[in-house]
């Protein structure tokens, strides 16, 4: 059963929320870059795209194994309003960082790799301005509870794909 990958979709969400509306030029094959912006690559093509996720999902052979993980899926309004909270301080970027799950490390398994395993894998999301200090809520927490896939993947719509059918 195929799943949406949507880290990437995540990552261009997230840039399209951050996005300071200045103008942007395009090079290194079409990636588009927000000028001044260190943070890099705001968005591909739908066909880069399914390239980049091919890869990966190839890779980690997912027709036949379906407990790697494909893909974390966070709410959006949560994102946005993580993204849009000004209390400490403007978010101009986010980081994207790699963790084990808090079920993971709650486990005998702590501080040990887990590969690709779904459900031991998250992503922890932080913002940070323009000096680069990382900007918490106004509870002082950054985001998680992602739900990942291919575990808690939508099971209908075009996002219940591994990848992104053209429109």
């Amino acid at each position: 059963m195929n799943k949406i990958f949507l880290l990437f979709g995540l990552v261009a969400a997230t840039a399209l929320f951050s996005c300071n509306g200045k103008g942007g030029n395009t090079d290194d094959g079409g990636r588009h870059h927000q000028m001044g912006d260190s943070a890099g690559v705001q968005s591909v093509s739908i066909v880069q795209a399914d390239s980049m996720l091919l890869s990966y999902l190839t890779s980690i052979n997912y027709q036949q194994n379906d407990t790697l993980l494909h893909s974390i899926i966070f709410n959006a309004d949560s994102l946005r309003n993580y993204l849009n909270d000004t209390t400490n301080g403007k978010i101009k970027s986010v980081k994207i960082m790699f963790a084990h799950s808090l079920a993971y490390i709650r486990s005998p398994k702590i501080n040990q790799n887990c590969g690709y395993k779904s459900g031991a894998l998250t992503f922890i999301i932080a913002g940070y301005d323009a000096q680069n200090n990382y900007i918490y809520n106004k509870d002082q927490r950054v985001m998680d509870q992602g739900n990942a896939c291919p575990s808690n993947c939508p099971k209908t719509g075009s996002a219940a794909y591994d990848i992104l059918p053209k429109q």
